[in-house]
């Protein structure tokens, strides 16, 4: 009777081990799972962009070596689904301006050329919808006679083929450096240049100005620090922090391989370059 019951004893040890065995395994592999799970969990952060080809140049270098296209785009923040707020072509010492509201994204997937084409076909297509836009508010208005309202789309339509015959210009900039206070180093960069401004208002104001017609402006461009690469889908973007604005914290540029960059220096030898 003994031997039967320790031997009943000696199973039931066995069986409990094997159990014991048994549930350590399940509990190793649910871990091993959920390791596995959390790591392959995405993030739509913008990540710092990686490449074995670095390089470091400086602003001023990077524009001067315009002899294909360098586009730079103002945006609030680095993601696919924010527009752009303007944008600029520099090549061969010009810069053309662009002022466009375009979702980063849509603009990561082209090429350079792709990107400028879709720049100019938006940018031709803004003018005239500007100018028809124009017209329906004052085919709407109640605030203004009527005699007034004719004779204001009477000079909107005059003004039509000068929109019809627009050709997109570029213009020279400059490069000025703002030193701190030993003068030795660069505190701020600024890109100055000209740009077309359309305005399609045809009343006249007290003093016989008409805000309407095709002109220049000027306009700068301020950048303080570099700010890092990140990627959008399969680009990858170099960013400059500007002064922030309701509209725009950073300045970026497609590049192919990932580059650091630094603000021209009072040292620079580039002609393009002024210092203050």
């Amino acid at each position: 009777m003994w031997y039967n019951i320790f031997k009943n004893l000696e199973v039931s040890m066995k069986t409990k081990k094997i159990i014991t065995l048994a549930l350590s395994c399940l509990c190793l592999t649910t871990l091993l799972s959920a390791c596995a799970s959390s790591n392959t969990q995405t993030t739509n952060i913008p990540s710092t962009a990686s490449s074995s080809k670095k390089s470091t140049m400086t602003i001023g270098e990077y524009l001067a070596n315009d002899k294909k296209p360098i586009i730079l785009f103002e945006v609030k923040e680095i993601d696919k689904d924010t527009p752009i707020n303007s944008a600029y072509v520099f090549q061969n010492g010009k810069v053309t301006t662009y002022n466009l509201s375009i979702p980063l994204g849509d603009l990561a997937k082209l090429d350079t050329n792709k990107i400028i084409d879709l720049l100019e076909d938006k940018y031709y297509k803004k003018i005239q919808k500007g100018y028809e836009r124009e017209i329906e508010i004052w085919k709407n208005d109640y605030a203004y006679s009527k005699e007034n309202i004719q004779e204001f789309i009477g000079r909107l339509e005059e003004f039509k083929p000068q929109l019809d015959n627009f050709e997109i210009k570029s213009f020279p900039y400059i490069i000025n450096l703002e030193t701190d206070s030993s003068g030795n180093s660069t505190s701020l960069e600024h890109l100055k240049f000209e740009r077309i401004e359309i305005k399609y208002d045809p009343r006249i104001d007290a003093e016989g100005h008409m805000d309407m017609g095709i002109r220049t402006s000027s306009n700068i461009i301020t950048v303080h620090s570099y700010a890092g690469t990140y990627s959008i889908y399969d680009a990858s973007f170099a960013a400059f922090h500007v002064p922030d604005s309701s509209f725009t914290k950073f300045l970026i540029t497609p590049v192919k391989n990932e580059i650091t960059f630094e603000l021209d220096q009072p040292t620079t030898k580039l002609k393009s370059i002024t210092i203050d």
